[in-house]
């Protein structure tokens, strides 16, 4: 039925090759009829060869973090609620200088005890209500719970430092009565709180669940009502402070560094005998090389005794006085105004534990 022309792979089959001369012999597999049929439709596509269709999964991007409602707030990229300040920065923050309540000029430096422990506790300007709980709780705990002398006997020092006018020092610690001075950090860039890391601002008070525990017992309105009561009481014509800067707290602690000096000394080696009671001196004498050759002298130590006391007595040499600097063991800085550090952990990082802690644990300390 076909004809030589399939021999070769390439040669395309003609119309007649499909069909039968005689149908009823031999049968018909395609009529003309049905050939005319399939050239009147629309050409078949050429099927290219195969490729690889690889989608790759569409990325879905992890939900977004959730952000606390704190509105605007202005945080450097280099804020820290809880990393220590660098030793330049405290460098220049013991340059800074705060005001008492008379105007009285202090360094930083001044206020830090170079024996024991200091609290330093910033609080924001000195209309902020949250603030005024802060320091009501800290008076409650040194006046009504009989702390004051468990804090003194342990050896800390607590120093509070505001914003403002000093003008408004004296009348704020009497609303509580607060028994522990207060300072203020007057400067126009609230340059001790900036030095010392506190440089984010903000008057968003956060979310209910992270506020401090010297806020539990109190409610919004109750809140609200005390710190208008309080304000009342303070010189209204006064500079309350930066209402936007936040506080926070810290402790430092006096670390004594010995520095010792070389002190060229001396001595000829016929005068150590007298020196130490030394009964004997071996010493070393090259031969000279040449006839024109130096001689030198060399003192053989590991035939020299050294009292225990060391030569110090006999050469007249006073001891070296040690050196005390300060460093910050611990700090805290304010995220929102509500987020003063709890004052029974803050004493425990000092290293004393308060009777009056309803908590009664602290494990880290």
């Amino acid at each position: 039925m076909f004809t030589s022309k399939f021999n070769s792979v390439l040669s395309s089959p003609n119309e007649r090759d499909f069909t039968a001369r005689d149908p009823k012999r031999c049968g018909t597999f395609f009529t003309p009829d049905i050939i005319e049929k399939f050239s009147t439709q629309a050409a078949i596509p050429q099927i290219s060869a195969p490729t690889l269709n690889y989608h790759s999964k569409p990325f879905i991007p992890l939900p977004a973090r959730p952000t606390l409602p704190m509105g605007k707030t202005t945080a450097p990229t280099d804020f820290s609620t809880m990393q220590l300040p660098p030793q330049s920065q405290m460098d220049i923050a013991m340059g800074c200088r705060v005001l008492d309540s008379r105007g009285n000029s202090f360094e930083f430096s001044q206020l830090i005890d170079r024996k024991c422990r200091t609290v330093v506790i910033f609080i924001r300007n000195f209309r902020c209500a949250f603030c005024q709980a802060y320091i009501k709780h800290l008076s409650t705990i040194a006046n009504e719970r009989e702390e004051y002398g468990v804090i003194k006997s342990a050896g800390i020092k607590v120093v509070i430092i505001g914003l403002g006018s000093h003008y408004m020092i004296q009348k704020y610690g009497a609303l509580f009565p607060c028994p522990y001075p207060i300072y203020t950090d007057a400067s126009e860039s609230n340059r001790l709180y900036r030095a010392l890391g506190m440089n984010k601002r903000s008057i968003e008070s956060g979310p209910d669940l992270l506020k401090g525990d010297y806020l539990e017992s109190m409610s919004t309105l109750e809140l609200l009502t005390y710190g208008i009561k309080n304000s009342l009481k303070l010189p209204g014509l006064k500079s309350p402070g930066d209402l936007k800067q936040l506080g926070g707290e810290l402790i430092f602690e006096p670390v004594p560094t010995f520095k010792a000096a070389r002190i060229p000394v001396k001595v000829k080696a016929l005068e150590l005998k007298a020196l130490t009671g030394i009964p004997s001196i071996t010493l070393n004498v090259p031969k000279p090389s040449t006839p024109n050759a130096q001689v030198s002298l060399s003192l053989d130590r590991s035939s020299i005794y050294v009292p225990s006391g060391g030569l110090g007595p006999f050469l007249n040499l006073k001891p070296t006085s040690p050196m005390v600097s300060i460093h910050c063991r611990f700090a805290h800085r304010m995220s929102f105004t509500r987020d003063h550090l709890s004052l029974y952990d803050l004493f425990g990082r000092a290293g004393i534990r308060l009777e009056s802690n309803p908590k009664k644990t602290l494990s880290w300390i």
